[in-house]
């Protein structure tokens, strides 16, 4: 009798595990049929996206989305302070590195333009302006885009003296 409790103690026992086991495999990888694009990798199902890059499968470059050329007004706050009517933005790519853009910025004639070099940051919505040298002045700073608005601040250096420009363009229009 102690020999039929131990087989049938034993059998259950490989039941279990064989049941266990069998159930334990059947998991579904939630990654299986997700491709995550340009770096991107997949996390419990969703896909994690590398800087400059989001959408479902990270298939969106960020920056092609603030490409264009807006218009807007803006003041600065220099000492007097001016005010800017109808000045024009342009965001163009730069390279095939996805953080990389040209930020131009002309004056309602379009008779002065300034061309810098921008970084996008990881949050995709700021930026830093790559030293800049035009007219005698080296322009560093930084800004924030979005689509309607663009802050910009410019720290202007010439030999003798650094002076901050901050304009703020709103109303920005494609």
């Amino acid at each position: 009798m102690k020999k039929i409790k131990f087989f049938a103690f034993a059998v259950m026992t490989a039941l279990s595990i064989s049941t266990v086991t069998y159930f334990n495999s059947c998991k579904k990888d939630p990654c299986k049929d997700v491709v995550c694009n340009n770096g991107g990798t997949c996390v419990d199902g969703t896909c994690s996206c590398t800087s400059g890059y989001e959408g479902a499968n990270c298939e969106t470059e960020t920056r092609s989305k603030y490409v264009g050329e807006y218009t807007g007004n803006g003041t600065d706050n220099a000492t007097p302070s001016s005010s800017y009517t109808s000045w024009h933005f342009k965001y163009s790519l730069k390279g095939t590195v996805a953080s990389d853009m040209t930020m131009d910025i002309q004056d309602q004639n379009r008779t002065f333009t300034l061309s810098m070099p921008i970084v996008l940051n990881s949050a995709s919505t700021g930026f830093t302006i790559t030293s800049t040298t035009n007219g005698g002045f080296t322009y560093t700073g930084s800004g924030t885009i979005s689509a309607s608005t663009s802050a910009v601040t410019l720290i202007e250096h010439d030999n003798t003296a650094n002076t901050t420009l901050t304009y703020t363009f709103s109303n920005l229009v494609r």
